[in-house]
């Protein structure tokens, strides 16, 4: 069984590369000899990297956001799945939620607090995507990561 790395740190920019499969207490220990470390963590240091950026989890308030918030960027490899992002406003959720479920081996849908957008992650295996109705993005992933942006600032400002 192959071990997950630690791959690289950049200490001024406080930045690491690392495999999904590292353990928290892993990264914690490869990174403490640079003077640094994750903002926040879980009391339970042996789950992987790749899962607690999954789920979102360990955030604690407005400035310290949940660990995929941390994340600026992530290189998948994998044979096995297609993963696909959409935004819709949440009447349209509730209008096609049975649609997505059946079109979609797994559906993440991730809500936009004071707003009505919410991100649908779908991932598929590749063998079963061919039959999946293809998508072309309505915008670059910067333009959408504004978006983003824009609507967190907003109800930081709205809900201070």
């Amino acid at each position: 069984m192959k071990t997950a790395r630690f791959l690289s740190v950049d200490k001024e920019k406080k930045r690491v590369i690392v495999q999904a499969g590292i353990r928290v207490q892993q990264l914690v220990d490869a990174i403490k000899e640079y003077g640094i470390t994750l903002q926040n963590f879980p009391s339970i240091r042996e789950q992987q990297i790749g899962g607690i950026v999954q789920v979102g989890a360990h955030g604690t308030g407005a400035r310290l956001p949940p660990i995929d918030e941390q994340v600026i960027s992530m290189k998948l490899k994998s044979l096995f799945s297609v993963l696909t992002f959409f935004m819709f406003k949440l009447k349209d959720i509730k209008k096609n939620h049975k649609k997505f479920l059946s079109e979609n081996k797994h559906v993440k849908y991730l809500h936009i607090p004071y707003t009505d957008a919410v991100v649908v992650v779908t991932c598929n295996p590749i063998s079963s995507s061919r039959g999946l109705p293809s998508h072309k993005p309505k915008y670059t992933t910067e333009e959408a990561l504004q978006y983003v942006r824009d609507l967190y600032q907003e109800s930081l400002k709205k809900y201070r």
